[in-house]
């Protein structure tokens, strides 16, 4: 039996490992890139934490709006302090999102 698909070509070069350090080439990204996507999620969280308001208190929606909320916060403070921002440790390892994954089924 054969792979259902083929090998890659022998004159094929591996591709460039990243590089981790802050403000240099991290694959195809640049510091401006991070900058951008640093943007988009605090963008993000204001307009979860808009929806949020208008919704009913302790209702499906609510309870998914709040781990969002907590994942997209975790995101931008972990990001930060890789670039440099800041200072501060992440406390996402002790993050709400750890507690409830699931609900058991009825």
């Amino acid at each position: 039996m054969t792979a259902p698909f083929a090998p890659p070509p022998a004159s094929a070069e591996p591709t460039p490992k990243p590089a981790g350090v802050a403000g240099t080439l991290l694959g195809e990204l640049t510091r401006t890139d991070l900058d951008t996507m640093v943007l988009y999620l605090e963008r993000a969280q204001d307009r979860a934490e808009r929806i949020r308001e208008n919704t009913p208190a302790g209702s499906y929606l609510d309870r998914v709006l709040e781990r969002t909320i907590a994942g997209i916060a975790l995101e931008l403070t972990q990001l930060r302090y890789l670039l440099g921002e800041s200072n501060e440790l992440p406390s996402g390892f002790s993050s709400p999102l750890t507690r409830r994954r699931m609900h058991p089924a009825l």
